[in-house]
């Protein structure tokens, strides 16, 4: 994210993120949703599109269905957050049945934007929730965070391998206003949901440590460790065949979710947006970091770096992934 951006709503979405329409717990169960693992399941990650009522909606979709076009054979599509800008209720219920009408798989994890909407801010959860193809709970919690989900890939009644979807929420008046960060309930919740699953393969006994479902993490906001990756890295641009066009801009506090993710060794990447200019990959302690490229022309932007991250998970133990872009001028 820019930081020459101007957060106008910033102060909105703090108040907003303070009150409470919540009061609830649910099982982990509540949030897990199965798809079937098969190698070389594929994933294509948006991120950043920043819909508003203010845009073309329909030269928007057309540059999607590029996408879709060029991957017919998609297993899940993960929108890693800012998916909406000032829009409203409207344009939300378009965007949604959008992505809905393609019958593939689908979720998103939530940016410091998707509270920007001219409606209830739990409205977006409840319509994606209800979506035939979402692979998206809302459930009115007193988790921090509105999209803190799990996909588990199964085949023979037995997870392969993980997906997780964790909100890295907002703005946050700690140190000066910046980006929020993972809270500690959601780092509690990302580690009972390590255990249930691991528990249930390889039994009771299992504890942090022993061999692990292999996973990948998607949130919008990196973790404040992609600056200690950056900096480690001695060729700065480009970083592992991506561009590294803008400062990195993560939390300025450290809730100590990087080092979880480490102790469990589950998560083999955390991927992420919020950084529009920005698409490179870097690992830090055995754990990738990787930036989605932006997916639309709404916002600041790179022409030549708009299109989708591919990920592909090979095997039980391994992911591969690349970039595809597209310009608007295909569609236009």
């Amino acid at each position: 994210m820019n930081n020459k951006v101007i957060l106008s709503l910033a102060s909105l979405s703090l108040l907003c993120s303070s009150c409470s329409l919540k009061g609830k717990s649910y099982p982990l169960e509540a949030y897990i949703h199965n798809l079937e693992y098969r190698d070389g399941f594929k994933i294509a990650q948006l991120t950043d599109l920043h819909f508003s009522s203010y845009d073309n909606l329909d030269e928007d979709f057309l540059y999607l269905d590029l996408m879709y076009q060029e991957q017919p054979d998609l297993d899940l599509v993960v929108i890693t957050g800012d998916l909406f800008t000032y829009a409203s209720k409207n344009t939300v219920r378009a965007v949604i049945d959008y992505f809905d009408s393609k019958k593939i798989p689908w979720t998103i994890t939530y940016g410091n934007h998707d509270e920007q909407i001219y409606a209830d801010y739990t409205f977006l959860s409840r319509y994606v929730s209800e979506a035939k193809y979402s692979q998206f709970s809302y459930l009115d919690d007193d988790l921090n965070g509105l999209s803190n989900n799990v996909i588990n890939l199964v085949k023979d009644n037995e997870t392969k391998f993980q997906l997780y979807f964790i909100d890295s929420n907002t703005y946050t008046y700690k140190n000066g206003i910046g980006y929020d960060a993972v809270h500690d309930d959601q780092i509690e919740f990302y580690k009972a949901q390590v255990e249930l699953a691991n528990r249930n393969r390889f039994g009771s006994t299992w504890k942090k440590g022993d061999k692990a479902i292999k996973s990948l993490l998607f949130q919008h906001i990196p973790l404040p460790e992609i600056k200690d990756a950056v900096d480690g890295y001695e060729i700065k641009q480009p970083i592992n065949g991506g561009e590294y066009r803008e400062n990195t801009c993560p939390p300025k506090f450290n809730t100590g979710f990087f080092n979880e993710i480490k102790e469990y060794e589950s998560t083999m990447a955390v991927v992420t947006g919020h950084d529009h200019i920005n698409n490179f990959i870097v690992s830090y302690q055995e754990i990738d970091f990787v930036y989605g490229t932006k997916s639309t022309d709404n916002m600041y932007l790179n022409e030549d770096m708009l299109g989708y991250r591919l990920l592909t998970i090979d095997s039980e133990d391994s992911y591969s992934t690349r970039c595809y872009f597209h310009t608007y001028s295909e569609v236009k």
